[in-house]
């Protein structure tokens, strides 16, 4: 067997030194000190090719590449701009359509015929940065759907002016969400009409632009739900329910005095998020008057003693702010 190979072996021989020269002149290359050293010894290489006819033609490939020169068209004067163009008129949006999507441009453009030039790069980052803001847009109104806000409402349309006694620092503060990282409370106390729901929803707002979770209820209606659950045998899973909102915003503590089993159902529930959800609470009653909707002393204490552990309290004195908003519209309208 050895005696046999080595003789094909040599019987081909002739034919594997060919091939052998053929891969190093075609595919290997001898090492340079540097590019334009590499780039003259091409530039050799392809003169000295220019005397060769390949396979099937006639002509000498320098011969060739004089005909196939002379055929082409001169270069630009300026640098070729990689791009593809079309006509677009910019709309009052300030947006342009290109390839079936729209586009921000300037508001200087507006309402102005355009050339939208297309650059690979530039269309895709724009298009990818549009896509993350839109979904992110709706990621935001989903979660102010799921909260279930009897309006939608932020604290850029608040006056705080009207309410002197309300520390507005304090307030765009809590706006930045941090509290609600660290599972604090927010109790918001005053008489009816001061605003203190409306900056109960714009704090509510802001935590579902920061990607927070957010629940908004009554007390009367969170009492009723609880009530039902329990008579329905699923009220563990609405307390679970509950307790997975980062943060709970109960509104209008203290208007509707709680029967023993409401006070008690929502205390459990309070409980249950000590320490590990933020729950924000509007109430019309100084805390010294807690007990006339709780019913009962010890629970009252016992409930602003986890409440109040981790707070920021908003003291929200003053004339009605509704009345005052109402008498300003009325005022505008007449002038």
């Amino acid at each position: 067997m050895k005696s046999g190979s080595h003789a094909r072996l040599l019987q081909r021989g002739p034919f594997l030194i060919q091939l052998v020269g053929f891969a190093r002149r075609t595919f290997m290359v001898p090492r340079f000190a540097s590019w334009d050293a590499f780039n003259l010894w091409l530039k050799e290489q392809c003169r000295k090719r220019q005397a060769d006819v390949l396979r099937g033609y006639e002509e000498m490939i320098g011969q060739r590449l004089a005909r196939d020169t002379d055929a082409m068209a001169d270069l630009p004067a300026a640098p070729f701009d990689a791009c593809d163009q079309a006509a677009g008129r910019v709309t009052s949006l300030d947006l342009v359509r290109y390839k079936t999507n729209d586009y921000p441009v300037p508001v200087a453009h507006r309402h102005r015929d355009v050339w939208i030039l297309g650059y690979v790069h530039v269309v895709v980052t724009r298009l990818v940065e549009l896509e993350r803001i839109d979904r992110e847009r709706r990621l935001i109104e989903r979660r102010i759907n799921a909260a279930r806000f009897p309006a939608v409402k932020s604290l850029d349309g608040f006056d705080f002016k009207a309410i002197p006694g309300l520390n507005k620092m304090q307030v765009l503060e809590l706006a930045r969400c941090e509290w609600i990282e660290r599972a604090e409370n927010v109790i918001a106390l005053g008489p009816s009409g001061t605003g203190k729901t409306h900056v109960a929803l714009g704090l509510g707002l802001a935590a579902c632009q920061k990607g927070l979770s957010v629940g908004f209820t009554t007390a009367a209606t969170l009492v009723n739900e609880l009530m039902e659950a329990r008579d329905e045998r699923r009220l563990l899973r609405l307390q679970k329910q509950m307790a997975g909102y980062k943060l709970l915003i109960i509104d209008e503590l203290g208007f509707v005095p709680l029967s023993k089993t409401g006070a008690e159902l929502l205390f459990e529930m309070t409980s249950q998020r000590y320490e590990c959800g933020a729950t924000q609470i509007t109430s019309n009653l100084p805390f010294d008057e807690w007990t006339e909707t709780f019913g009962s002393q010890r629970l009252t204490c016992a409930l602003l003693d986890r409440l109040t552990h981790h707070v920021n309290i908003l003291e929200m004195n003053g004339d009605s702010y509704q009345l005052g908003q109402s008498r300003a519209r009325k005022d505008t309208a007449i002038n």
